[in-house]
Parts: C-alpha cells; structure tokens; sequence
C-alpha cells in the first residue's frame, strides 16, 4: 500500500474533504493565516483566494502540489511554483454557475415589483464585461430565457480564434456601457496586453447611464471604487430612474470594504457569489483528480452531488411560488445578505467580511430545483424560469 500523502487545507473545507481521507492526513489551518512554518512535511496544499502562494511561503517545502478552489488566480505565483517543479491547479468554471445565479438574484432583488419581473427583465439591453467561464454561461442563460440584446466586451477573446465564441455578439467597451445592465466577469490583471485594473475608471463609470445597473462580481480591482463612490454620491437625491444602480460582491482591499460605499450601493455582498453547494463540490472533485494523478492515487470520485434535484413544492411555500422572481428570491435572499453587510458598516463594526462569508449558508444552485405541477406558473414564466437553468 502506497504512502498516505500529508494535505494541508483551508479550514473553509472540512465538510468536502472526504474525498481525500482514504489516502491522506488532513490538516485544516485558517486561510489567512497559513505561513511556512505549517508547511513542514506536507505534500499538498489546497487553498481559497485568501492565501498568497508565493516564494515566502513555499521556500524550503516538500510540496508537490497546490490547487486552489477557485477560478481565479492572481493570488498564486505561478512562475514561483513552476521553478519550484511544483504542480499547480485552480478550478476553473467550478462556480460559473453559481455567479450567474447571483448577478439574476441581484437583478430580481432590485426590482420591487415581482409580478411583472419576467416581462421587464426580457425587455432590458445586457452588457457582459468579460466571456469567460462565467461571462459565457450567463450570455447563454439571457439568450435561452428570451433577452432579445445581450453585447459582449472581450477583447483576447475576440482577438483569438475559439469556436466556442463565435456566437457571441463582441463590441466595443462603449456599446456595452450604454446598456441597461452591465455585469462585469473578468480577472484581475495589472499588466501584460489586456490589463484589467481600474478598467472601470472614473471616464468609463460616468458613461453609465442614469437607470442602468452595473453588478460587479468579478474583482474588487477592476473598478475604481472612489470614482464609483462619487458617482453614487452624486446622484443620492435622484429618483431611481435617474441614477446609476450599483451591486458590488467583490471589494478592492478585501478582506477590507471600504464602509462608505458599502452603504452607498444598492446591494453589498461579502464575495460570495460563487458561493454554492455544487460549486465547492466541483471545486474539490477538479482538485481530487489533478491531485490523485500528481500521487499516482488510482482513485475514481463517485458522487452524485451535482445531479441532486429539489422539488420546489417541497421546498418553498405556495405563497411564494407565484411569480418566478418570488420564488428566486426566496432561494437566494440577497436583500437580506446586503442588510447585514451594510448595517454592520453603518454602525462601524467592519464590515466584518471574513465573519460575514463564514455565516453563509451554502445554498443550492438554481439548476437543482425542479418546477413540479404543484407550482402555478404560467407556460411563459415556466420557459422563463427554465431559460435560467431550472429543471422542468
């Protein structure tokens, strides 16, 4: 029998390591404040965006492999890891699903009129920041549920050739900034040919038009978050069709947020938009393979997390299960998630990010619900819902 291999692992993931305890020691350190000294004698080190892998850290370990669960990897120093022959993998498109989840919750939480939530929200323009993992699911999401106009800024996507891009409608970083929702899906880079930081800068936020909603789930760094305060500020008096609708999940000094936009946009969010049962599962089952083939571990994963349906009869009262956006918001309860984010932040208690992410509960991806018989919809707000990846 081969050696068991020794791990050390974020804490965030004691409930998805039983993958690993057939072959390996498990020991589990807060992410932030893993350092060298815990590295001694491990073989494996998996990680959230919390931890800096870099040369301080991996000096003079024995490490062999380091996955990180997310699709990201700005926290990682790949050029360190590689000199170091050590082997490396992220899960990329592990919580794409979860993202688009969060950027229609958002849009249903901002819109206080339920009933009639399908027919506004199919009658907006979309402008997608990015067509990535996330950034081309949510494109097939809005198209398949009935958005007539959704445009796409990607410019070394658009500049190579990938198959599975040719449907997408690329234009210029103006027409997408002149829509009515804006969701920005892009990694954070300072430089190289695409640069990222600070895309969204003072010139580019001013564009936005009074009445659009822009949603940042991607990275803090991308948008610059004084020019965007400003805006805010400049506009508090205004109706709501008249200013600038702002959704931030991801923050420039995390695990800082600056409090007073945190108070100042419409939703606040603790980086948590990738955050679901499916997508820490399929973090861990891409991290599982890479890390079983790094050991030479014959170990096939078999689980049947990701087809798990819920029927939404037997989840949500009736009450709730009249109106698509009723229901979606009583799955992904954001306004409640913001509440805390900003009440904490108003009454100068942080906000407390690290707590707030901790306190989530993980909850199920839209795609897991089933829209029985029991649930009184309509044919079109059942197409609608099925366009957003509910089950029928």
């Amino acid at each position: 029998m081969k050696k068991r291999i020794k791990i050390l692992a974020d804490s965030n993931f004691k409930s998805s390591m039983d993958f690993f305890t057939p072959f390996a020691e498990i020991q589990f350190v807060e992410g932030r404040l893993i350092d060298r000294k815990h590295l001694a004698g491990v073989d494996a080190l998996l990680v959230r965006s919390v931890t800096e892998i870099n040369k301080d850290l991996i000096e003079g370990s024995e490490l062999k492999f380091v996955g990180t669960a997310t699709s990201g990897v700005e926290h990682v120093d790949l050029e360190v890891l590689a000199d170091a022959g050590i082997v490396f993998s992220s899960a990329k498109g592990a919580n794409a699903n979860a993202v688009c989840d969060y950027v229609i919750a958002a849009l249903v939480a901002l819109d206080s009129d339920h009933e009639h939530f399908a027919d506004r929200f199919l009658k907006k323009t979309y402008g997608i920041i990015g067509a990535g993992e996330v950034g081309r699911r949510l494109v097939t999401r809005l198209l398949q549920c009935g958005v007539k106009s959704v445009l796409v800024y990607d410019p070394p996507l658009e500049n190579q050739y990938n198959p599975e891009a040719k449907a997408l409608a690329f234009s210029s970083l103006d027409e997408v900034l002149s829509c009515d929702v804006i969701s920005v899906h892009v990694p954070f880079e300072r430089s190289g040919n695409y640069p990222t930081a600070d895309l969204l800068d003072a010139r580019q936020i001013d564009k936005l038009r009074p009445g659009a909603t822009l949603i940042n789930a991607s990275r803090g760094g991308v948008l610059d978050e004084t020019a965007m305060l400003m805006r805010l500020k400049s506009e508090i008096d205004c109706h709501r069709h008249e200013r600038l609708l702002c959704v931030l999940d991801v923050w420039e000094a995390e695990p800082l947020a600056r409090k007073a936009l945190v108070a100042a946009v419409d939703l606040a969010t603790p980086h948590i938009a990738g955050y679901s049962v499916q997508a820490k599962h399929n973090a861990m089952q891409i991290l599982h393979g890479k890390l079983t083939d790094v050991f030479g571990i014959g170990m096939e994963l078999k689980t049947n997390v990701a087809s798990r349906r819920f029927i939404l009869s037997e989840v949500l009262p009736q009450s709730l299960l009249n109106s698509p956006a009723s229901l979606m918001a009583a799955l992904y309860p954001l306004i409640e998630i913001s509440e805390q984010m900003k009440f904490e932040a108003i009454h100068d208690q942080g906000p407390r990010f690290d707590e707030q992410r901790s306190k989530q509960r993980l909850r199920n991806e839209f795609q897991a619900y089933v829209i029985d018989n029991s649930v009184k919809l309509n044919e079109f707000n059942r197409l609608f819902l099925k366009g957003l990846s509910f089950q029928s």
